[in-house]
């Protein structure tokens, strides 16, 4: 029964931290972009001066990239908040996340790790 709450209180804080990661960027839309800008251009990178992603430093495509990660973000933040409110209505425990369409843990990690890895690239 403690493993329950256990998942409870990290689908609620999981869920909390993504809401109020993308609403903290999307409040600050302009530091956002000029941080895509700064990393995508490639700029100051002397280790790793060779990328598996294109380097660009076009605005318009640092938009496009900020809304997708806006998006993803946002994505995963609700999706774990789903998650956190179906956390204790399984019919049985052996149930996986994912063959349970109100619970949607695994997706929101894909699409928090997705979007780190386009915050990255």
């Amino acid at each position: 029964m403690h493993l329950r709450y256990l998942k409870i209180m990290f689908a609620a804080i999981t869920s909390l931290m993504a809401l109020i990661y993308v609403t903290q960027n999307v409040a600050n839309p302009e530091a956002a972009h000029r941080a895509i800008i700064y990393v995508m251009s490639g700029a100051d990178h002397t280790v790793y001066t060779n990328s598996f992603a294109p380097q660009f430093s076009d605005p318009l495509l640092g938009w496009v990239v900020v809304c997708v990660i806006f998006a993803l973000e946002y994505a995963a933040g609700l999706l774990l908040a789903r998650g956190y409110g179906t956390c204790g209505m399984r019919e049985t425990p052996t149930q996986l996340l994912l063959t349970n369409p109100r619970n949607g843990h695994r997706l929101a990690v894909v699409l928090v790790f997705l979007s780190g890895l386009v915050y990255l690239a």
